[in-house]
């Protein structure tokens, strides 16, 4: 390998995820990029939930304009982009695509599952940013969670290696939100998570690459894998109740206290 890494990225194609794909192409050699369609918006299981839904899922588009809409497209040339359908990034269409790039390693930002041979070919070398704090929350939705169940302790980003168990890789470090203030609503706060979490990419990347990062084995037996089936109407009130009721001034007044619930492999 180099002195500057190469990377391959597998993410969205959302404000967040240009961001993201610009921040890597701006730190390493970013040869190409898989760019997957947006899962399709979860249903109501009534017309009313539905527009709870959808109404909380427009207020997350324009906080994500808000602080990613500078990010317009791509850095690379569509040459470089490869767009598939959701869940399509593991196909074999797509490893070909990577393996003929052949970079140091592939990195994972809001992709779908990756399987075989992929996950063979490049052991330990396939790098996620999870925006959720591994092993306590693990899975889809892991910035919202934590607001529902009245938790912000337990928001923050991993970066670790992708293993065959879903966010069960071995940690290359941890980060919590920078910046939060009193009045975040909660798309501030989830997307000051991102910041925080593509900072975090960044170090463990360089850290990695250059051994001055060893990754650190996942706890076992705590925590939670959270599923898209159980985004609701409900926890959408749920959350939006907690923020009434001034969860993030109290966490923020005892914020040292209640981050040692959740112990972090801070880099």
């Amino acid at each position: 390998m180099g002195n500057i890494p190469s990377v391959v990225l597998i993410t969205s194609c959302q404000w967040r995820h240009h961001m993201a794909a610009s921040l890597l192409a701006r730190e390493f050699n970013l040869l190409g990029i898989i760019s997957e369609a947006r899962k399709g918006l979860q249903s109501g299981k009534t017309p009313e939930e539905d527009a709870i839904i959808k109404a909380y899922d427009g207020e997350c588009a324009e906080k994500e304009k808000e602080y990613f809409g500078h990010a317009t497209a791509f850095p690379l040339a569509e040459s470089d982009i490869m767009r598939v359908g959701y869940g399509e990034a593991a196909n074999a269409e797509a490893y070909q695509w990577i393996t003929k790039r052949s970079p140091d390693y592939v990195i994972l930002f809001s992709a779908g599952i990756i399987r075989e041979p992929l996950l063979s070919t490049y052991r330990n070398r396939i790098i996620n940013l999870h925006l959720g704090l591994t092993p306590y929350y693990r899975g889809s939705g892991n910035a919202f969670w934590p607001l529902v169940l009245g938790d912000p302790e337990g928001l923050g980003a991993t970066v670790h290696l992708v293993a065959p168990e879903l966010d069960a890789g071995n940690i290359l470090g941890q980060a919590r939100p920078d910046g939060l203030i009193e009045s975040d609503g909660p798309r501030d706060v989830s997307n000051k998570n991102v910041l925080s979490g593509f900072a975090l990419l960044v170090r463990c990347i360089r850290g990695y690459a250059d051994g001055t990062i060893t990754p650190q084995p996942q706890k076992t037996g705590i925590g939670k894998v959270f599923r898209l089936k159980e985004y609701s109407g409900e926890a959408i009130l749920t959350l939006k109740e907690n923020f009434r009721n001034e969860m993030m001034k109290a966490y923020l007044r005892e914020k040292e206290n209640r981050d040692r619930s959740y112990p972090i492999i801070e880099r």
